[in-house]
């Protein structure tokens, strides 16, 4: 509001002397003449105006031929002069411009407006010192960062024909934001260089957040959006990130039936949604302990019950026997019996992949009878209900035991039938409207391989995760970081990455959840029990 409103006086005050010098060209040209030293005042500004016009149109160049450090200096305090008037500055250098001017209507000699004159210049330059330098070292941070991993000294050798390289050839801030933070940056990008190289692009910004603008009392979270022209130039703009703490889902459904909420976007708080029709058909969940891994599949499993989806869930340990008698729930979850402890849940889990199996293999059949590939496709009479089947702690249930007794014998062989039953599913189940969610604390390839790990294109890796981890989860070999404390060193539990499908970009999200500690009075809300009991819930 305040650059407005200096904008709007500069305009006004021009607009007046324009206007009385055309209604009195002889009274103005009689009153200068005998104020010689008004006209130097009143020129010093045109003239300092024009010498930054020809350095920024005739001498300096973004592509970088015939700029020299000295000459950019001068550029840049005839900006900060006539341009870029901050409020710190902006009033005392029109007092003393004004005094100047007053003065030299008074006196002839330029004695009496040398002063104030004196003290003007003296002003401007002290104000170019202290806000150029810390810009200019801004700047050799830009540029060393750009230039490491841009690979500058490769793709762009010296020659005769062209300058030796450095800041003011290849990094063009255009604007200044209070604070010494630029407001709008243009990098030079080498044309040798792959722009759709998401990694390399992911790298460059990472570094730009981290080391151009770290975090600071003026800016405590600012972040950059980078647009890449394909043109050999990167155009880089801040802004501060949304970063929600706290994303509740209160029941929240979206209206088409195969999409599903993940969360809200770090940088710009925006919902983050997955489809699992146009994008990926199965989802993999990792997270170690306490990341907020079942928490995240929970929100997905209430929103697809929500929305009229049958769920099967299968769950090595007892978090999700809560469900039991659910709405959308076609049988008990299949867990630790509570009655038989003694019972693994692997043949309970084994079971419900079965079941699960068999009702693809007759959905299957009733396609083959309509002559359609996909159940979308069925004629309206016959609609299939899709149907979300859910396996937690997948590493631990397939994980095999050491030793010879009948019994782990029989678990394990139960184990190799699940892999082999949930690869088939993986493969055929999505076209006939049964969709796999499998939660896991590390998809090793021992334990899942690449046959079944593929078909799981959407990938949430939650919480804190080492390098190799987070590249085992995510299938890259760069991944943006993941802030998972906030400013005053709280950790945020719910952080993730999301990736919708192969070839997508990465997403850091805060994860949607129930907002109860249990989930109980939530699911109690919005996933009420039905009112006929289900045999394993009695």
């Amino acid at each position: 509001m305040a650059r407005r409103t200096v904008r709007l006086t500069y305009c006004a005050v021009l607009v007046g002397a324009c206007v009385w010098l055309f209604t009195h060209p002889q009274d103005t040209g009689r009153y200068l003449l005998a104020h010689p030293v008004l006209i130097g005042c009143l020129g010093a500004p045109w003239v300092l105006a024009g010498g930054w016009w020809l350095m920024t149109r005739k001498v300096f160049d973004p592509a970088g031929r015939g700029v020299k450090p000295f000459r950019l200096m001068f550029r840049e305090w005839a900006r900060l002069l006539l341009r870029e008037d901050s409020r710190r500055w902006r009033w005392s250098l029109w007092l003393l411009f004004v005094a100047a001017v007053w003065t030299s209507t008074r006196s002839r000699t330029i004695i009496g407006a040398a002063a104030p004159m004196a003290a003007w210049a003296a002003l401007a330059w002290v104000r170019g010192a202290v806000v150029a330098r810390p810009r200019r070292a801004r700047v050799a941070v830009m540029y060393a960062t750009a230039a490491g991993i841009l690979k500058y000294t490769a793709h762009f050798k010296p020659r005769k024909d062209r300058p030796a390289m450095g800041p003011w050839t290849h990094i063009r801030v255009r604007a200044w934001r209070p604070g010494g933070v630029p407001a709008a940056v243009r990098v030079v990008y080498p044309t040798g260089l792959n722009v759709t190289d998401a990694g390399l692009r992911r790298t460059l910004l990472d570094e730009w957040n981290y080391k151009v603008c770290p975090p600071s009392a003026d800016d405590p979270g600012l972040r950059w959006h980078a647009s890449w022209d394909g043109r050999g130039y990167v155009d880089l703009t801040p802004f501060v990130p949304a970063d929600p703490e706290d994303v509740r889902w209160q029941g929240l459904v979206l209206p088409t039936w195969s999409l599903f909420l993940m969360g809200r976007d770090l940088d710009t708080g925006r919902w983050v949604e997955f489809d699992v029709n146009t994008e990926s058909p199965h989802l993999l969940v990792a997270g170690q302990t306490r990341s907020g891994k079942s928490s995240a599949m929970e929100s997905i499993a209430a929103q697809a019950a929500a929305r009229g989806w049958e769920l099967q869930i299968g769950d090595f340990k007892t978090h999700w026997l809560r469900w039991n008698g659910r709405v959308g729930l076609v049988e008990p979850v299949a867990s630790l019996d509570l009655e038989d402890p003694e019972q693994s849940p692997v043949f309970a889990i084994r079971d419900l992949l079965e079941r699960a199996d068999a009702e693809v293999q007759s959905r299957k059949l009733e396609l083959g009878r309509h002559g359609v590939v996909r159940f979308t496709n069925l004629p309206s009479g016959k609609v299939f209900v899709p149907r979300l089947v859910i396996i937690d702690e997948f590493l631990a249930l397939v994980a095999k035991e050491k030793g010879k007794d009948p019994r782990i014998r029989e678990r394990n062989a139960a184990r190799d039938q699940i892999l082999s039953i949930s690869q088939r599913l993986a493969v055929e189940a999505a076209a006939m409207g049964v969709f796999l969610m499998l939660g896991i604390q590390r998809p090793d390839t021992e334990i899942m391989g690449g046959p079944l790990r593929s078909q799981f294109g959407g990938r949430l890796a939650c919480g804190e995760m080492d390098v190799v981890t987070r590249r085992m989860v995510l299938d890259e070999t760069r991944t943006p970081a993941l802030a998972v404390t906030s400013a005053t060193g709280r950790r945020i539990q719910g952080r993730a990455i999301f990736r919708a499908a192969p070839g997508l970009p990465l997403t850091a999200i805060q994860n949607v959840w129930f907002g109860d500690p249990d989930a109980a009075a939530d699911l109690e809300k919005y996933l009420p029990r039905s009112t006929e009991t289900l045999a394993g819930d009695r």
